[in-house]
């Protein structure tokens, strides 16, 4: 991977050849983030404190683009070196903290114009999403608290930042990856994690009496058995409390069941991606969707893990 810089101009620096390098993209609440190490030259210093961006290429393609958030030189016996770190574009907005507000109705567009745009002025790409009623913004939340709430409420997208700095505000399918045993792998680890997991949500509203249960039908028929109780305001009409217990239970399920696959290549997937598992002697075989994909190169070797959905 080769790094590039960039100032508030926007004003290109390559960086020399990287000692070594590790890169994260996910789906999650975590910001995505690069780390890289290079040799130290004279005169440097001025450029990199002037650093606003990163970006990383692979093979002529971008795998990273992102804000750079700090940078250290450390000189010694083996010589000098600098180590520079930094986020996806997410992290524009996760520093700066939302107003706080009530909204009567909230609609994608003006999340973008208030809570996006002032601050971030790339690419977006967007599905359609339901107004919301009744939305409120906490005093402290940051502006990409604001954007993932509404978008997982409104229709259960987690916004992400794709590796060459596009805000992607749907669920379309990456790339379709075929993975087996004649792959360079070198490991497979499958998890499941009952412990978290809620198998109903009872939805009452004390003030009008109303009340609902959502079952989470595929947990239950596994013997699982772990109740909430969610109290909701008065004004909360039937479809949305319907619709509190299934975001519930669906958040419930994040990150409880994966599978994650080491890779000696560089690069082999990326967050959206669908991974196409053939592994039958360890009865691992389907179709999941990857989640993170982290890469590394070191002194030790290179190479990547993904963590694929079940």
């Amino acid at each position: 991977m080769r790094g590039f810089l960039y100032d508030k101009d926007m004003t290109e620096w390559e960086l020399p050849l990287l000692y070594d390098w590790e890169v994260c993209h996910g789906t999650g609440e975590t910001c995505d983030y690069f780390e890289c190490s290079f040799p130290y030259e004279k005169g440097m210093l001025p450029g990199l404190a002037e650093a606003v961006y990163f970006k990383g290429v692979n093979n002529g393609d971008t795998v990273f683009y992102g804000i750079t958030d700090e940078y250290t030189l450390l000189c010694d016996g083996d010589g000098s070196r600098v180590t520079l770190r930094g986020r996806s574009m997410a992290g524009i907005l996760m520093d700066n903290e939302a107003e706080a507000a009530g909204y009567g109705s909230l609609s994608l567009d003006t999340v973008l114009k208030r809570h996006v745009m002032p601050y971030f002025y790339g690419p977006v790409e967007r599905r359609s999403m339901p107004v919301l009623h009744r939305f409120d913004v906490s005093s402290g939340e940051s502006e990409w608290s604001v954007l993932s709430h509404f978008c997982r409420y409104s229709c259960g997208v987690q916004p992400r930042f794709s590796k060459d700095g596009v805000l992607l505000l749907n669920d379309k399918p990456g790339t379709v990856r075929s993975f087996d045993e004649s792959c360079p792998v070198f490991s497979v680890r499958r998890r499941d994690c009952r412990y978290g997991l809620i198998s109903s949500v009872l939805v009452k509203n004390r003030f009008t009496g109303a009340s609902y249960t959502v079952h989470n039908e595929k947990f239950e028929k596994r013997g699982g058995c772990s109740r909430r109780v969610l109290n909701v305001p008065r004004s909360t009409r039937a479809d949305a409390m319907r619709y509190t217990g299934e975001y519930q239970i669906r958040e419930s399920e994040r990150g409880r069941s994966i599978i994650e696959l080491g890779l000696c290549t560089q690069f082999a997937g990326f967050p959206g991606d669908v991974a196409e598992l053939s592994f039958p002697q360890l009865g691992i075989e389907g179709s999941f969707r990857v989640v993170k994909s982290h890469c590394w190169a070191d002194d030790d070797g290179a190479g990547t893990c993904l963590t694929l959905e079940v």
